[in-house]
């Protein structure tokens, strides 16, 4: 388990992030993975380190698409409480290098829901500076009569 990392701010953002608990799976290898604990929804990021170094010295694209996809697991699981889900499609568009030691902020929210489908976006950011932007498509299929609970978009069942 890695301690959580020195954000480059002053102590009132260092304690506005918790790790989030990524198991024994593949994200846990990157993170710790951090959530935001003010009150913002949808807020995760990483502190870059050695171990993101791609050859060219800079932080590599794969573990920039993991933070993202851990980050659009975190708000559909959210948002659809009992439901078994599966990424469709995933696009990542990388706009600027990311250097080692950067926090790197991924900004995700729930565009729409359908009977089946949910549709995410994602930007990253860096120092408040975009680096990167993503989007997806996960399926799902809902075990509960509980359906959508996600506070980020209205649901929009009623339209279809």
């Amino acid at each position: 388990m890695h301690a959580i990392p020195s954000i480059e701010a002053d102590d009132t953002q260092r304690r506005a992030w918790r790790p989030i608990d990524a198991g024994e799976d593949f994200p846990s290898l990157i993170g710790p993975i951090l959530e935001r604990t003010d009150g913002a929804p949808g807020h995760y990021a990483l502190a870059t380190d050695d171990r993101h170094r791609n050859r060219f010295g800079l932080v590599h694209g794969g573990v920039l698409m993991t933070l993202v996809d851990r980050a659009f697991g975190a708000i559909a699981a959210r948002a659809l409480k009992d439901a078994v889900m599966a990424t469709v499609q995933h696009n990542h568009q990388f706009m600027r290098r990311v250097n080692v030691g950067d926090l790197v902020e991924a900004r995700c929210e729930v565009v729409r829901t359908t009977k089946s489908l949910m549709f995410l976006s994602c930007s990253l950011l860096v120092r408040s500076e975009v680096v990167g932007t993503a989007s997806a498509v996960f399926s799902y299929r809902d075990t509960s009569a509980n359906r959508i609970t996600s506070p980020e978009r209205p649901d929009d069942h009623a339209r279809e």
